[in-house]
């Protein structure tokens, strides 16, 4: 099963086997963050390089994961540097000096911990179902765009028949003769006529795949409060413990929300046409 994956395991000892279950966290991402998402395509053509300029974005927004994992992991090392008898002795200690905040701080956890783990199945479910109905509206798309190019592939093939038997040399080859071009041109704009209706039906900006896109976007950023929320509660948790917040330690929520959106997307938008049919000079 795919789950969060910037959420891990922070284990404090002592206090009567008191369990910190969630990551260590800081303060949300900039609320920015998804202007590092450019816009998904709205043409029935990738010639203007739209799936590569998704590609570099996510490349972008993962190097900025895998550049705030490793100031995180050095944060946590930290914590496993503390002897875990030293772990517990400073934990109770907490405890008789702050016992209100501490008790709030225990309660908080106990109730992430019981809810945390049931919304991350019910997302992953949400996730899970959401692309079984995209697949099925790409299997839909596909049906409908070849049974509209039936007519136009079969005038292709008789085209053909006719014009190998006229063929003309060009050097040391043999071409189409000039009426077979004009023919052949003639049925490539219709083609693209034909590819660039259905496009517009299923892949304008009103279109079923960006619906499903917007609604996949509005899934992924509902989940960031509660992972966040996870992040900065073990952030507090790690006070009793460390003595200080370490504020270099920053949530990759925000930024994993939108490099699975971007890589959905690229996914998606893939099934697009690169160029028109070309015309045969």
């Amino acid at each position: 099963m795919r789950r969060h994956g910037h959420v891990t395991g922070l284990f404090v000892a002592g206090l009567a086997g008191f369990v910190c279950t969630v990551a260590l966290g800081a303060p949300p991402a900039a609320p920015d963050v998804w202007a590092k998402a450019p816009p998904m395509p709205t043409t029935c053509y990738l010639e203007d390089n739209s799936i590569e300029k998704l590609t570099a974005a996510k490349e972008a927004v993962q190097a900025d994961i895998d550049r705030q994992n490793t100031i995180n992991d050095e944060v946590k090392g930290k914590l496993k540097d503390i002897d875990p008898m030293e772990q517990a002795s400073r934990m109770q200690q907490y405890m008789m000096d702050h016992p209100e905040e501490a008790t709030k701080l225990m309660q908080a956890n106990a109730n992430m911990g019981s809810t945390f783990s049931n919304a991350e199945v019910q997302s992953d479910e949400t996730r899970k179902t959401m692309e079984t109905e995209l697949d099925t509206q790409l299997t839909q798309y596909q049906a409908t765009l070849d049974k509209a190019l039936v007519p136009i592939e079969a005038k292709f093939k008789d085209l053909d028949v006719r014009a190998q038997k006229d063929l003309v040399a060009s050097g040391e080859t043999w071409v189409y003769a000039p009426w077979a071009v004009k023919e052949f041109n003639t049925l490539t704009a219709e083609a693209n006529r034909i590819y660039e209706t259905t496009c517009a039906t299923w892949w304008g900006a009103a279109g079923p795949f960006h619906v499903w896109m917007k609604r996949y976007k509005e899934h992924v950023i509902n989940q960031i409060p509660r992972r966040e929320d996870a992040d900065k509660l073990s952030a507090g948790m790690m006070v009793p413990v460390t003595g200080t917040a370490d504020k270099t330690y920053k949530s990759t929520a925000s930024l994993s929300a939108v490099v699975d959106y971007l890589d959905h997307g690229i996914k998606l938008f893939g099934h697009l046409n690169r160029y028109p049919r070309r015309r045969m000079e």
